[in-house]
Order: structure tokens, then sequence, then C-alpha cells
């Protein structure tokens, strides 16, 4: 039973932080190890907070929600809800098993009293059974990856303007676009991965500004979907463009509507990009 907030800080930090770590992990958001630590930190703080008196507990529950949320947050109202959901369902699916081990392992005892229920477990065995727990998911999650994926995102790089903008591309076997004028593939990329990241920002897609921008470079490619009937994509040839590090030769089309609404990737590459010579 943890009772003193330095420890409950620690025994936060393996929890949040095999909890989230678990999340990014298996939803395969592209996420900075800096995001991860913070909200870990956050979290673990307010497990820390919550043992001292008049702290209110609701409080403290809404900034951990709220941190959950920005840190799996998707791209729109319903891929956030379904990350969230994700996370949610993960974080009993972790403490049901943590409290399973340490039933097994170190056989604690639970006392009620008129505050309620607690259990009687010290802190060392709480910390490892925490531990264990995290890393016995993990090794469920990757085997179930492995067995049941059903794609595997590319890194990539985009150079502009001076810039390397990482993207992390789905693999579409069905998108053969290609550029009329060089026959390079084309690779579609949504325009908030590019729009900040260029001074000045990119201007909107379809635009005399866009064109203007890149001069000779600007393209326009025909996009035709199964559920639309199609649609043209303002386009441009990179400075340069990396599939795992491998140079390719490339056309970006971009897009302003989310490829990926849960935020797994901003990119789309074809089949001649990521298994071709």
């Amino acid at each position: 039973m943890i009772v003193y907030p330095d420890l409950a800080m620690i025994l936060g930090l393996v929890i949040y932080g095999s909890v989230f770590s678990l999340a990014v992990y298996s939803l395969e958001l592209p996420r900075p190890r800096w995001q991860i630590l913070l909200c870990v930190v956050l979290s673990a703080l307010t497990s820390a907070v919550s043992l001292l008196p008049y702290i209110s507990s609701s409080f403290l529950l809404l900034i951990g929600f709220s941190v959950m949320i920005a840190l799996v947050r998707g791209k729109t109202v319903k891929g956030t809800f379904l990350n969230v959901l994700h996370t949610t369902l993960l974080l009993f699916l972790y403490l049901g098993l943590w409290f399973v081990l340490c039933g097994a392992l170190f056989l604690f005892s639970i006392l009620f009293s008129v505050q309620g229920g607690y259990v009687l477990l010290s802190f060392g065995r709480a910390f490892w059974g925490a531990t264990l727990a995290g890393g016995v998911l993990f090794l469920f999650l990757r085997i179930r990856k492995r067995r049941g994926r059903r794609f595997a995102l590319v890194a990539c790089e985009l150079d502009l303007e001076g810039k390397t903008i990482p993207l992390m591309c789905y693999p579409d076997s069905g998108n053969f676009l290609t550029d009329p004028i060089s026959g390079d593939p084309v690779v579609i990329i949504e325009y908030s991965a590019i729009f900040r990241r260029l001074s000045p920002p990119l201007p909107k897609p379809m635009t005399y500004e866009f064109a203007s921008r890149f001069g000779p470079r600007a393209r326009v490619i025909a996009y035709r979907t199964v559920s639309e009937s199609g649609q043209m994509l303002s386009s441009f040839v990179p400075d340069a463009f990396r599939v795992e590090g491998i140079p390719r030769a490339v056309v970006v089309a971009v897009t302003s509507r989310p490829l990926d609404a849960r935020g797994r990737f901003n990119g789309i590459i074809g089949p001649d990009l990521w298994k071709g010579d």
C-alpha cells in the first residue's frame, strides 16, 4: 500500500510510462520521445499529488485524462475517440495483469475498512509487479502485431526549400499514380504536414499562389478513389525524397484532407517506391 507521494510518483512513472509507451506502440502513432516523457511525468505527478490532503480527485482525474488525449489524439473527433478508447482498454488490461501477477508472485492481502479497500503490498513488490506487467504486455502486443499486421508504415523524408520534413507513409498497393510529364510515381502528402514547416508557409492547394511558389516544378494530378468520382491535387517536384533513406524520384501531391483519422500516417506511397528496385 503506497502512502508516500514520492513513492507514488515513482510507481506512477512506471505505470504511465508502460501504458503510454504501449499505446503509442500499438497504435503506431509518430510521437517524439520527449512528448511521451512529458505526458508520463505529468500523469505521475497527479498520482503523487492525489495523496496530499485537500486536493480534488476529480480535478486530478481531469488533468490525467486530458494528458492522455493530448498524447494519443487523432486528426478527427472520431479518430481521437478510437485512440482514447484503445488506450483506456489498454490501461485496464495493464492494471488487471499487474493485479494478477502481484497476487500470483507476492500473495498480497486486501484490507477493508470504513474508508475503503486497501491492498497490503510493499513498494518494492508493487514496483516489480508493475514493471513485469509492462514487459509481458509488450511481448503480447508485439507478437499480436506481427501475426495480424495489415501494413507496415514506412519512414520517409521530404527535402523542400532547405527543410527536411519527416513523414510516416502508408504503402498503398493500389496507388499507381504517375506524373504525366516525367512518369515518376506520385506521393500523396497531407497539406498540414508541410504547411508550417516552410517559411513563408505553403499556400493552400489549388490556388494561383501555390502554383507560383513552385513555378515550372508545379503540377496538377488527377486523383480518383473508390468512394469519389475524382479530384485534382496540387503537386510539385521536391528537391529530394527518400523512402527508408533511399533517394527516390517522385512528384508530391498535396491534399487538404486527413489521410488517416487516427493520426498514424500523413502520406501515401505506391508499390513502386516500397517494393521497387
